[in-house]
């Protein structure tokens, strides 16, 4: 867009000379949405992970919990019988991450499930801030905006996949 390429009319909106009209440019953006559900537990989680002993095992063992990425479990589901590939993915974190990591953080134990959608149907979209590339682009994810619902029944299905794991015992 900064370059001329993209609607005459956001373009022009920037004083940006019009290279070629598309429209369609910054259109159709697809974001694969996650909804996480974070559980308290009493141990065994990464939580402990910044202990003397782990360090230690760390650096001369390189062992240990801080040679986790945290992303330890995931799988695929289909959030309907009637489909044939898996439209979810869930995953598995032994870490309080919640908030993208930008929130408070939690205070103890805790675990997290999500589930992601696969092949979201909503669309979203980029568009420009001002003529300046230094200036961030404005993003609209649109998530869950699709007409049918589909995304949302989805996601729902994948965090009630997620709270029955998190019921089993262990």
């Amino acid at each position: 867009m900064l370059s001329g390429i993209g609607d005459r009319d956001q373009l022009a909106e920037h004083g940006i000379d019009v290279l070629s009209h598309a429209p369609q440019v910054g259109k159709n953006m697809i974001d694969h949405l996650w909804a996480p559900l974070c559980f308290a537990v009493t141990r065994d989680t990464l939580f402990a992970a910044d202990t003397p002993v782990q360090l230690f095992n760390y650096l001369v063992r390189r062992r240990g919990m801080l040679t986790s990425n945290a992303y330890e479990a995931y799988g695929f589901i289909r959030s309907r019988p009637d489909l044939t590939l898996a439209d979810l993915e869930l995953v598995f974190f032994p870490v309080p991450f919640v908030d993208e990591g930008i929130g408070e953080p939690h205070d103890g134990h805790a675990v997290v499930f999500g589930s992601v959608l696969l092949r979201p149907h909503s669309r979203g979209r980029i568009t420009l801030r001002s003529p300046d590339p230094r200036d961030k682009p404005i993003i609209d994810p649109q998530y869950l905006s699709d007409d049918t619902g589909a995304d949302r029944a989805a996601l729902m299905a994948g965090l009630r996949a997620c709270a029955r794991i998190a019921e089993v015992p262990r």
